[in-house]
C-alpha cells in the first residue's frame, strides 16, 4: 500500500514495521507505524550531533517504538527553546539513536540516519533554518521555520509544554498561514 506524501512522492506504508539501530549494531529497535512527522533540523546542536549540515528527526509515538537489543546510554541537555532533551545513544559506538524518554514522552524523535530503510524527506519540514549552513538548498515548496516547528506538527503530537502563551499564538498564526496558503 502506498501513501501519498505530496510533491509527487510516495511512501510505502506496507513497509512498516521498520527497523533501525546504531552504527555498530549493538542497539537495535523497531518502529511499528509510519512517522507522525519528519523534521530536517538545521540547529547548531543537530549539526554537532550529526557531524553534518543538519539532523533528521522522525517523530513517532513512544508506544510504537520497541527496543529490540542493546542498552543505550542517555544524557540530558538544554535546548535552544529553553527546554531539556533526553538523548539516547549507543554505549559502544556513540551513535545517537533517538531523543526523548520512552517512559514519559508521548512521542520521541528517532534519528533518521539510524533507520535501515531511510524515510522519505519530500514532505519533511525544515526547522531552525536561521542556522542553516551557507550553500544548503532547501526546496522552495517545503515548509520552513526560522526556529521551532509549526503548530500543526505540535497539534499532531509534538511536545510543546512549557512554551509561553505568546509562543503558542505565534505558532497558531504560522499554522493558519500554512493552512491558508498551502
Amino acid at each position: 500500500m502506498l501513501k501519498y506524501l505530496g510533491l509527487g512522492q510516495m511512501d510505502d506504508v506496507a513497509s512498516y514495521p521498520r527497523e533501525g539501530g546504531c552504527q555498530c549494531g549493538a542497539v537495535r529497535y523497531e518502529i511499528q507505524t509510519p512517522p507522525r512527522k519528519v523534521y530536517v533540523c538545521h540547529c547548531r546542536e543537530c549539526q554537532r550531533q550529526s557531524a553534518s549540515a543538519f539532523g533528521i528527526s522522525v517523530r513517532v509515538p513512544s508506544k510504537d517504538f520497541r527496543l529490540k537489543s542493546g542498552e543505550p546510554r542517555r544524557w540530558t541537555r538544554a535546548t535552544d527553546s529553553g527546554g531539556t532533551l533526553t538523548c539516547n545513544f549507543c554505549p559502544v559506538c556513540g551513535s545517537r539513536v533517538w531523543h526523548g524518554d520512552l517512559q514519559v514522552d508521548d512521542t520521541i524523535s528517532v534519528k533518521g540516519g539510524s533507520l535501515d530503510m531511510p524515510v522519505n524527506l519530500s514532505d519533511a519540514s525544515h526547522i531552525w533554518t536561521s542556522r542553516a549552513l551557507r550553500g544548503v538548498i532547501i526546496p522552495e515548496r517545503t515548509p520552513k521555520f526560522l526556529e521551532e516547528p509549526d503548530a500543526a506538527s505540535r497539534i499532531r503530537g509534538c511536545s510543546c509544554m512549557g512554551f509561553s502563551l505568546s509562543r503558542h499564538l505565534h505558532c497558531l498564526f504560522q499554522f493558519f498561514l500554512l493552512s491558508f496558503f498551502a
